[in-house]
């Protein structure tokens, strides 16, 4: 409710998303993938990891505005929220798509300096999808934030 503030809380629900998840996702990354002895996997798991944080990054505040869950009466999640997150998954899974054709198409023409690329390729990507992701949920919040409020508020009675 405080004018200007939307960037802020947007951005900061981003960097909290990838604060919290982020340590964790890239240690078991890095550990699955040593573990595995495949030398050939590490562009595979680096590549796909950073751009399912970018794009999970900007997805999380995108969907808390797109599909508003206030809590039932008993304050636990609705079904409708199952949902969201099952839906949720499947968008962040889409976002590594890129990364996999690109990789796919290094190891069909057997060029091992193609998957490398992907990496920082990725990189951007995901960047960028946080960046763009999160340029919408603002603008979505800055539009909707009464909407919302009314939503939630109405579900509190």
């Amino acid at each position: 409710m405080t004018p200007g503030a939307a960037r802020a809380d947007v951005r900061g629900r981003q960097a909290a998303w990838l604060i919290i998840v982020g340590p964790y996702a890239v240690a078991v990354t890095i550990a699955f993938t040593a573990l595995s002895g495949e030398r050939a996997a590490w562009p595979w798991a680096l590549a796909v990891l950073l751009a399912v944080l970018g794009g999970a990054a900007g997805l999380a505040p995108l969907a808390s505005l797109v599909s508003v869950q206030p809590l039932d009466e008993t304050g636990s999640p609705t079904p409708a929220c199952s949902l969201k997150v099952h839906i949720a998954l499947v968008a962040v899974a889409l976002t590594a798509l890129a990364p996999v054709l690109v990789l796919v198409g290094a190891k069909l023409w057997h060029q091992g300096w193609l998957s490398w690329a992907a990496v920082p390729a990725r990189l951007a990507s995901g960047a960028r999808l946080t960046a763009c992701l999160g340029r919408r949920a603002v603008t979505r919040l800055e539009r909707q934030q009464v909407r919302i409020l009314k939503v939630l508020a109405d579900a509190a009675r």
